[in-house]
């Protein structure tokens, strides 16, 4: 019974020891923007993707706001997107990745991604 139980400490104190980390896609609504296409018609065309990222830093369980690097990460995508015009993003998508070695240290990174939508007449 003691090696057991060694055997489960020494393999639960490895695995918090890793600095592997792990992906979620959670799914929302991240559409800021409204815009009402008409699919009828072809009055529009896709110019290509928009990426923006952001991320929050936790020491200990204290540190960065996630929702806050979330909505970020989503204002840097709008940022890099240089829109103009009649251009929006659509199928908005936000990537979460974290990192490191929880519980002392570890990163929650957000990664926004879209397409650049143009409307034509």
């Amino acid at each position: 019974m003691n090696r057991v139980l060694k055997l489960i400490v020494l393999t639960l104190s490895i695995s918090c020891l890793t600095g592997c980390g792990f992906n979620m896609f959670p799914v929302s609504n991240q559409n800021i923007s409204r815009s009402d296409v008409l699919l009828q018609n072809n009055n529009f065309r896709v110019l290509g993707e928009a990426c923006g990222s952001a991320s929050a830093t936790y020491v200990i369980g204290i540190g960065g706001l996630s929702q806050k690097a979330k909505d970020n990460a989503v204002s840097a995508m709008y940022r890099n997107a240089r829109l103009s015009g009649a251009q929006t993003i659509v199928n908005i998508n936000v990537h979460q990745h974290i990192g490191g070695v929880f519980p002392f240290y570890f990163q929650v990174q957000y990664i926004a991604t879209g397409q650049i939508v143009e409307f034509i007449e």
